[in-house]
Order: C-alpha cells, then sequence, then structure tokens
C-alpha cells in the first residue's frame, strides 16, 4: 500500500532557485512512494537522508541570466540536456529563476562573457549651425510579413526524420510521428499540439526558440519541428510521446 498523506514537506521561507525546488520536490516525491506496509507506516529520517545521498555530485555553479533555457544552458556547457537536468535533479518543466544558481556536472563550465572597456570620449569642437532644408518626404514602413511554411509532402517529413533522427531510433521516431500526425507537418490539433511530432507549444516554449519556433505557427515548419523533438527525446526519451 502506498500512503500519500502522511508526510508534509516542510515549508521553505526566503527565495527559492531552480535547484532547491527540484531538490524539494524529488526528496518529497521518492520518500512518499516508499512501501509503507510495516508495522507502524512510519518513514524514516534515515530513509530521506538515503534519497538526498544519490544525487549525482554537483560540478561548477552557475547563475541563470535573462532569456536562459536549459538547452541553451547544456549547450554552453557542451553537456547533454540528460546529464545537466540529472544533476540538479529537474525537468525541463523546472523553472529556471534569473539570479538563482544551478549544478554544472562535474568537469563542466560556461566561460563569462568578455567584456570591452568604454571608448574614451572627447569634447566635440564647437560648430556652427548648418542651413536647415526642408525635411524629405518619407514613405511609410512596409508591413512585417509573417515567415512563410514551406510546403512539404508526407516523403519529405519521413526523409528528414531519417536524416535527423539517429538510426537505431529511425523506426520508432517514423512510428511515432505517424501516430500523431500521419506526416503532416501543418498538422494542428487546434488547442495544444502541433506539426509532425505534435509538440505542447506551451509547455515547451521557454526553450524552442533555440530552433528558431518563436511562435505556436512556426511548429508547422516540418524540419525545426523535427530537431526540436529530437532535442526533446534527447533530454526524457519516448516519454513525452507516452513512451
Amino acid at each position: 500500500m502506498i500512503q500519500t498523506d502522511a508526510l508534509a514537506v516542510p515549508a521553505i521561507e526566503g527565495p527559492v532557485d531552480a535547484v532547491t525546488q527540484a531538490t524539494t520536490a524529488a526528496v518529497a516525491t521518492t520518500v512518499l512512494a516508499r512501501d509503507t506496509s510495516d508495522n507502524d507506516g512510519a518513514l524514516t529520517e534515515a530513509a530521506v537522508v538515503e534519497e538526498q545521498a544519490q544525487r549525482i555530485p554537483c560540478g561548477d555553479s552557475y547563475t541563470i541570466v535573462r532569456n536562459d533555457s536549459w538547452y541553451r544552458i547544456a549547450g554552453a556547457a557542451d553537456v547533454s540536456m540528460k546529464d545537466l537536468l540529472d544533476v540538479n535533479m529537474a525537468t525541463t518543466q523546472t523553472v529556471l529563476l534569473v539570479g538563482a544558481d544551478i549544478c554544472l556536472p562535474q568537469g563542466a563550465s560556461i566561460a563569462a562573457p568578455t567584456t570591452t572597456a568604454a571608448p574614451t570620449t572627447t569634447t566635440a569642437p564647437a560648430t556652427t549651425a548648418p542651413t536647415t532644408t526642408a525635411a524629405p518626404a518619407t514613405t511609410a514602413a512596409p508591413t512585417a510579413t509573417v515567415a512563410a511554411i514551406p510546403n512539404v509532402t508526407t516523403a519529405q517529413v519521413q526523409q528528414l526524420i531519417r536524416d535527423i533522427f539517429p538510426d537505431d531510433q529511425e523506426t520508432k521516431a517514423l512510428e511515432v510521428a505517424f501516430r500523431e500526425s500521419r506526416y503532416v507537418a501543418t498538422a494542428d490539433n487546434g488547442t495544444c499540439c502541433v506539426g509532425v511530432f505534435q509538440l505542447h507549444w506551451t509547455a515547451h516554449q521557454s526553450w524552442l526558440d533555440d530552433f528558431g519556433i518563436y511562435t505556436r505557427n512556426d511548429l508547422k515548419h516540418a524540419e525545426k519541428n523535427i530537431r526540436a523533438a529530437y532535442a526533446l527525446y534527447q533530454s526524457s526519451g519516448w516519454g513525452p510521446w507516452g513512451g
């Protein structure tokens, strides 16, 4: 029998960073899922300590900045997103708070951006005002256009999947894509999910810009959708699609 109402997770006062949130949630979930079928059903302090000890050792720390995402940080540190998420006991849904510190896998680091000194300014020489002339007539700024979505066939979609996914995952990727969209790049369920792999726009919006996906409609771009799906597979396996 699994007891789910016998343990309260202590409240944490003050600011909570992404790692603290993920660690607290992971420990609470693991402890609540323990078999409490012993005589008194008690959860021992030793069990909690054991779960905390299983966390992967942390290497250097990294401070979150504006527009960061798990995928962007993994790329900058040259590590897989799975290793980055594991060392922080996080998932792709864990919120990254600006100014909070997270762990990098041991041996990984992110170089600090270089800055250059501002150029020395000098006092401008005195000038005489030139004779003014009427400003030339201006034309209205051109209206911004939405990037066109390439028109691809289902055969081209299948070939893109073979090109992007590794050989040992091609068959599974093709099966998932067929089940999700029938290889139709512009498939849209009208609520949450769009494109070849029916990616959830709201759930993954925070990191999709790494693949040139800035709007929900961009998910209908077959190659961008498939590359984003492969990145999601690398971090979470086939779980997001039901395994």
